[in-house]
């Protein structure tokens, strides 16, 4: 059976481990800083590092403490 991984979705089932990933992601976002600098008047990185970071830490409390990305899986 395949499965399609949704993120953002109000009931996560799953989630995966962002440590080792989280420094790529915030480098990875940072390539749009256009975009960025118009979401928000604060430092890019700045910005961006606590997006992130936050989002981790939040799914953290549920998902073993670790920071951490949640998904919902739906079968396909």
């Amino acid at each position: 059976m395949r499965w399609v991984a949704v993120s953002g979705t109000t009931t996560p089932t799953h989630a995966a481990d962002a440590g080792p990933g989280l420094e790529r992601s915030v480098e990875s976002l940072l390539k749009h800083k256009a975009y960025i600098e118009a979401l928000t008047d604060q430092d890019p990185e700045e910005y961006v590092r606590t997006f992130l970071t936050g989002n981790a830490q939040q799914v953290a409390a549920r998902f073993g403490g670790r920071p951490a990305v949640a998904f919902e899986l739906f079968p396909r």
